[in-house]
């Protein structure tokens, strides 16, 4: 379950990351450059914490 949690947020942060570097037509939001270094931020920001929740382990007790 965990790492089937970790594929979905890395694919998030893909998306996320995409739409900075190369905004779609569908998003004009995205046209201001504010809104594509939030949009850059947080899709690293998700990738760090899927690849945390991937590669950490986690106390049982």
């Amino acid at each position: 379950m965990k790492v089937l949690v970790a594929i979905v947020v890395l694919i998030i942060c893909a998306f996320l990351i995409y739409c900075a570097i190369k905004p779609p037509a569908y998003f004009p939001f995205l046209k201001d450059d504010i809104n594509r270094i939030i949009y850059g931020v947080v899709g690293a920001f998700f990738g760090f914490k899927a690849l945390k929740m991937l590669f950490t382990k986690e106390n049982k007790s």
